[in-house]
């Protein structure tokens, strides 16, 4: 009987690859108006997901999988054009001059300029002198046709899309003129109007100009050195591990770290830090950073793709597009607005004659009729300034910050930034410097054979202190006394026994593959004494959430924790938690070492308070925050010394936390004060970063932290934690400014057109030097640097 064939299982579908956003430069985009209309032609496509036009930057960021080819015939069928991903606006020139080139290369700014010398007899004629001349009315008809002919098609695309948008109101308020034989003002409000909107567009691009100029560029070619020959390529050409030659005065091309020479490195394009810092062998460059008179020869430690430079500039662009709150918000008030406008306009001009027997033309003398009044009101409430009075202002603090070395990842952080008024820090490597250093090793079988090793030195001493070895008295007496044995850690030579030179290899091989700040004072201990490479194959390390970590070396299971992790399962003596105590009371920190379960021994690490940290928890203090707290997974004792020493509150300290528990804190600060911002530097700080309200990393930290925080200090200075909360408030007062500046002069301007005095021409004025005015106050937000102080 023949065998019936296996069914084969149907393929399972492939999972849909999500799609990333895709980012258009726009030309031609003028108003708000402009970019709603982009942004709501593209959205109705098949397969677009998202699309968001950023006025200030002149892109579009659309996600989905509609075909680039779809997106530009339709951006370009509304009248606009769009590039690739290198394109840009052409450049603008300063005064006058620039203002008339960028005006002539548009189209419609163009017709608007021949149309000028047309309205300029009506202006002077009939407006200034009063007298009425036909002549200068059909001039002023024919400009109103020149500058409204792409305002009208503009509005006639608009109201297809069944959009009301400014186009629409001035196309309403210059036929309304023409209508009523106004053909004078008919003609200002166009050409006025046309020409004004080329001001917003030019004031804008000079805004794009500004923000744009970041200085975050690196050079295109490099020198690379190889087989003692050298030879200048492109910087993309780079792998890790090549060594470049950077000469006095050059740009550092890629990130790296220095292999030879010493030279002052200005690196203020990306930590904001206005002075050189002095590097040599071993520290680590950025590229854009400037070499100072020194030679240097850089091992390439990231491509030239993947730069600390080039990620903060997609991140600077990408947090452009993130909308703060309050602009969401006045987008969708002017989606009903402009409507509003619209019926309110024809309420002025319909009722008053209807229900009072107003007159509905102009009845002669120093008043107009209220046809004429409803006409004036489409032009005062155009909702233009309004728009714009928010995006300038935080585009312009996020590119300003991150010119001091401060990344806010969009605007809805700034804004969140601006509202927080209780602060949390970690305390490694935030408030202290986070270098720790060992300054003891107590092996369990150390044999006495020399001095016990008190600290970690370089042959011949630390810089600038006596590498003199101390009396034997003294040593006996650091034994039992921390302090003494961090005095005696700049002086000590570093000898150990074997037991304990044991005891920092094994350390210092499964540390080797941790990223905490504790772990690389055990690793560079190790190194330092000639014990990196005992034990080059290392297995199965993992983290032990805050306790501590583990790992295989050779055939025994080391773990390196804290001493609650000891207690929990490991045994050890007495006398190792009565030491373990005595460490944590001096603000050190103890790490117990176990081998296949059993207590080999204690590394003792201690770090320091940054210089900076008690000034700056003084002047958040003086800003209003309170609470200060400090978070921290190390003892109590420890905990309140350091606090002691900053200026923290005793009471605001949480020490002993595991990860989970510095959410729960932050919870609970939440809960009782409203917005809280969490500041911190490593692995174990990013869940608490992402809980709170604002989370910042200082120093760049880990990739994780920097990840995870909203937003990231990259200079590695406290310092510039206040001047971000500054800014943030700064830019937040500034968007107030120009809303109450936006609303003030169209409430001005209403009441004048309401009463009758107001026209036409002085309407379309007060609507474009209210939008030039709040795009200029905007940017303020970029230069001020103490903006925020009370």
């Amino acid at each position: 009987m023949p065998t019936r064939p296996l069914p084969t299982p149907p393929t399972p579908p492939t999972p849909p690859t999500p799609s990333l956003p895709r980012t258009y430069p726009i030309t031609g985009m003028d108003c708000p108006a402009c970019a709603r209309s982009i942004e709501s032609d593209i959205t109705r496509l098949p397969g677009t997901m998202e699309a968001t036009v950023d006025l200030l930057s002149a892109t579009l960021r659309v996600t989905g999988d509609v075909p680039p080819a779809t997106i530009a015939a339709t951006v370009r069928a509304l009248g606009y054009d769009i590039g690739g991903a290198d394109a840009a606006e052409d450049p603008v020139g300063d005064g006058l001059s620039g203002f008339f080139a960028y005006a002539w290369r548009r189209p419609a700014t163009r017709l608007a300029l021949l149309g000028t010398p047309f309205i300029l007899p009506g202006l002077l004629i009939t407006e200034l002198l009063g007298h009425e001349a036909e002549w200068a009315a059909f001039l002023a008809l024919v400009a109103a046709g020149l500058a409204g002919a792409p305002v009208a098609w503009s509005a006639w695309k608009s109201l297809k899309r069944r959009s009301m948008d400014v186009h629409v109101l001035m196309t309403l308020a210059a036929i309304g003129a023409i209508a009523i034989g106004a053909w004078v003002e008919a003609g200002m409000v166009m050409v006025l109007y046309s020409i004004g909107v080329a001001v917003e567009g030019y004031v804008g691009e000079r805004a794009r100009s500004s923000i744009r100029s970041l200085g975050l560029k690196a050079p295109e070619m490099a020198i690379r050195l190889r087989q003692g020959a050298s030879e200048t390529i492109r910087a993309e050409e780079l792998s890790v591990g090549d060594i470049v030659l950077v000469r006095p005065g050059a740009r550092v091309p890629v990130d790296g770290k220095v292999a030879h020479g010493a030279s002052g490195v200005d690196a203020a394009v990306i930590t904001g830090e206005s002075r050189p810092a002095e590097v040599g062998p071993g520290d680590e460059v950025f590229a854009g950073s400037i070499n100072g008179d020194g030679t240097l020869e850089v091992e390439v430690t990231r491509p030239a793709s993947d730069s600390t430079m080039r990620r903060v500039a997609r991140l600077v662009e990408a947090a452009r597009s993130r909308r703060a709150p309050v602009e969401r918000s006045l987008d969708r008030f002017s989606r009903w607005y402009t409507p509003a406008v619209a019926a309110a306009a024809t309420g002025v001009a319909i009722l008053p004659p209807v229900l009072f027997g107003q007159p509905f033309l102009d009845p002669g003398g120093e008043t107009h009729g209220w046809l004429y009044r409803g006409l004036a009101l489409l032009v005062v409430a155009c909702p233009c300034a309004l728009v714009l009075s928010t995006p300038a202002s935080v585009a312009a603090a996020i590119s300003g910050a991150a010119r001091r070395g401060i990344l806010f990842k969009g605007g809805d952080r700034l804004e969140a930034l601006a509202r927080v008024r209780a602060v949390a820090f970690d305390k490694t490597g935030t408030l202290t410097l986070g270098r720790p250093s060992v300054v003891d090793v107590r092996a369990a079988d150390c044999l006495g054979e020399e001095t016990p090793w008190l600290g970690v030195a370089p042959e011949g001493g630390r810089s600038g202190a006596s590498s003199a070895r101390p009396t034997d008295a003294r040593v006996a007496g650091a034994e039992h006394d921390l302090d003494l044995a961090l005095e005696l850690s700049a002086t000590m030579p570093p000898t150990l026994c074997s037991a304990c030179d044991e005891l920092v290899a094994l350390a210092g091989a499964i540390e080797s593959r941790s990223e905490h700040v504790l772990a690389r004072a055990v690793v560079d201990a190790s190194n330092e004494r000639g014990l990196g490479g005992r034990y080059p194959i290392v297995e199965g390390v993992r983290s032990l959430a805050g306790l501590g970590v583990s790992g295989r070396v050779g055939e025994r299971q080391v773990t390196i924790g804290s001493h609650k992790l000891f207690d929990q399962g490991i045994p050890h003596d007495p006398q190792v938690c009565d030491a373990a105590e005595s460490d944590a009371q001096r603000g050190a920190t103890p790490l117990l070492v176990s081998a296949d379960g059993l207590y080999v021994g204690t590394i003792t690490v201690s770090d320091e308070l940054r210089p900076e940290a008690r000034a700056v928890i003084h002047e958040l203090r003086a800003m209003g925050f309170s609470p200060i707290a400090m978070l921290t997974g190390d003892g109590p004792d420890a905990a309140r010394r350091i606090a002691e020493v900053a200026g923290v509150p005793l009471d605001a300290v949480r020490a002993g936390l595991m990860p989970a528990d510095k959410l729960d804190v932050i919870a609970a600060l939440q809960r009782e004060f409203g917005s809280v911002a969490m500041i911190g530097d490593g692995v174990n700080d990013a869940p608490a970063l992402a809980a709170a309200d604002v989370g910042l990393a200082v120093g760049a930290g880990t990739d994780a932290a920097l990840e995870t925080a909203d937003v990231g200090l990259m200079g590695d200075d406290l310092r510039q934690l206040p001047e971000a909360i500054r800014r943030a408030r700064g830019a937040m007062r500034i968007v107030r400014q120009n809303i109450a500046i936006s609303l003030g002069v169209k409430l001005v301007f209403g009441v004048l057109v309401l009463v009758g005095v107001g026209t036409l021409w002085m309407a379309v004025l007060a609507d474009v030097g209210t939008a030039v005015v709040v795009t200029l106050n905007g940017l303020r937000a970029a230069t001020v640097p103490d903006m925020g102080r009370r």
